[in-house]
């Protein structure tokens, strides 16, 4: 059963109090952001939740049941704390939060903790950001179960339930360097790499140093230490600025057995009969 503070609980009660939510969002980064719908700086917990954005929270609308709780979430723009190349560049995704109620008068009333869970797409409206909040309950919309496939369909290096069981071990594929020419937002360069045509093909680069720090981006193609990202970069790295890219895999059962040697763990079906064959009439085979 779900306990208010005594003191927080008067403040209900009375009426006569303003209350303010707050929210602490979590970046997969690990950059932590605190903000509040107050017009001042909250203190809670030793942590300061910033009034700048202009946090409004909508209704929250709950369920008893395993159905997702959800409300939305609106910011105004704000250059130091979330900014619009760093939601396009996919900083922000999947990013958690805890949401909360708070007497911002008297923060030592107490919370009222109301809901926590991840971020769903963020857009801009009207100058601002809108994005919803999605609780703990979306994790059990997704499907746990397989569907048959002629490519593997475990994520390379994986060794889990979420992601499949490819146990390979990414270290002798995975390769750090320095960026030698940017060419634009979506070709790379490194003129140190040696490795043959298309090696990084469906891999991914992330960049350890720089603007680009942290990113991610996925390899479409690769030929001569020139990297073709499969979309445009919106942060882009500078010369000199370092990386870390790890080998691709195309999900073939050739590539799984001649290039990893890993066929042991392929998780896919090359073989298996497609639906044309599995429903046509028993005639059909004579």
């Amino acid at each position: 059963m779900k306990s208010i503070p005594a003191q927080l609980l008067a403040d209900y009660q009375s009426g006569t109090h303003t209350l303010a939510q707050c929210v602490l969002f979590s970046r997969l980064d690990g950059v932590e952001v605190a903000l509040t719908s107050a017009d001042v700086p909250v203190v809670v917990g030793g942590r300061t939740y910033l009034s700048d954005p202009g946090l409004t929270v909508t209704n929250i609308a709950s369920t008893a049941g395993l159905a997702v709780d959800n409300l939305e979430l609106r910011l105004l723009p704000d250059a130091a704390i979330i900014t619009e190349a760093d939601i396009l560049a996919g900083r922000w995704n999947q990013a958690g939060f805890q949401l909360f109620e708070v007497n911002p008068r008297d923060p030592s009333h107490g919370i009222n903790q109301l809901m926590e869970g991840i971020l769903g797409e963020v857009t801009m409206q009207r100058g601002g950001y809108r994005t919803e909040l999605r609780g703990i309950e979306q994790a059990l919309q997704q499907s746990i179960v397989w569907v048959t496939q002629k490519t593997c369909r475990y994520r390379l290096g994986s060794a889990s339930h979420k992601d499949g069981w490819c146990r390979m071990d990414l270290t002798s594929y995975t390769h750090a360097g320095a960026f030698t020419g940017i060419v634009n937002a979506q070709v790379w360069e490194d003129s140190g790499r040696a490795e043959p045509t298309n090696y990084f093909a469906q891999g991914t680069i992330t960049v350890t140093s720089g603007a680009a720090q942290g990113l991610r981006f996925l390899v479409k193609q690769y030929a001569s230490g020139q990297f073709t990202l499969a979309l445009p970069a919106v942060i882009v790295p500078e010369v000199g600025d370092t990386y870390v890219a790890v080998a691709g895999c195309d999900g073939t059962r050739d590539t799984c057995r001649d290039k990893f040697a890993n066929i042991l763990n392929f998780g896919g079906e090359p073989d298996g009969v497609g639906e044309d064959e599995l429903t046509k009439p028993a005639d059909a085979y004579d």
